[in-house]
């Protein structure tokens, strides 16, 4: 209302001031309009520094939406007031860095780290909860590497605010799209019950055989784990999948 004099008297300064409390506050959206005024110090002192660190927070805390990977989401942003060329160049490097899913992943795992940088050469906070919305959009997807990466950053503590449980459920759909790695922490986790997983050698046995089968080198693994069983004397170890392997399940393309 500030912005644009309805109701209230026109005030660049205080519609800034509460952009940015919005922003800041969890509405990602709002630093289009934090940039642009940072950009042409509308309201604020002129900081083209101010202005990216805006547009990238704008930029990689919607990445993990297909809608936000677009110009038209930007112009319908600003409504009536043209991109910004800091912003239309940072537009430029999100698409180009998310223009496949191994892209998107990068960047989550950049935001996950606090690795990477910016077209400004600033680098990334660590961000976990925008890392976990795009971990979470590709898992859904049934993208197995984004699941297998999702589950381990969930248990590494990288991402607090999950449970264990979610972790389970991704490495699990992981492993079930074909994921050999996922397969083989699947197995170690349950020779180990590591992280809450039921401790069972003959089921941790079958994860590395389903690994075996799908060409990982998992030989030397399967040995070792077999002279476990055998000297426990509880069973033996089969060569048999899962129980709860269901390839079928997985519509990854």
């Amino acid at each position: 209302m500030y912005d644009r004099a309805v109701c209230v008297e026109y005030s660049p300064k205080k519609s800034f001031e509460y952009f940015k409390q919005a922003a800041d506050a969890g509405g990602p959206a709002f630093y289009a309009h934090v940039g642009w005024k940072y950009n042409y110090g509308h309201g604020v002192e002129k900081s083209e520094a101010k202005a990216n660190e805006a547009f990238k927070l704008l930029l990689t805390r919607g990445a993990f939406t297909e809608n936000s990977r677009t110009y038209k989401r930007y112009e319908d942003l600003l409504k009536d007031r043209p991109i910004p060329p800091l912003l239309k160049a940072g537009i430029e490097w999100l698409i180009k860095e998310t223009s496949t899913d191994d892209g998107l992943i990068e960047l989550a795992q950049a935001l996950l780290d606090g690795s990477g940088t910016y077209i400004d050469g600033s680098s990334f906070e660590k961000d976990s909860k925008s890392a976990y919305d795009i971990f979470a959009s590709l898992s859904v997807k049934r993208n197995s590497k984004a699941m297998f990466l999702f589950s381990k950053a969930i248990l590494n503590g990288k991402i607090p605010s999950s449970p264990i449980r979610e972790a389970h459920t991704f490495l699990e759909w992981a492993a079930n799209c074909g994921n050999t790695d996922a397969m083989i922490e699947m197995a170690k986790y349950h020779q180990t019950g590591q992280y809450e997983f039921f401790q069972t050698n003959s089921h941790a046995y079958a994860w590395l055989y389903a690994a075996k089968i799908l060409g990982a080198n998992v030989e030397t693994e399967m040995g070792k784990l077999e002279q476990t069983i055998k000297k426990s004397g509880k069973g033996k170890a089969r060569q048999e999948l899962p129980w709860n392997y269901r390839p079928n399940s997985c519509r990854a393309k």
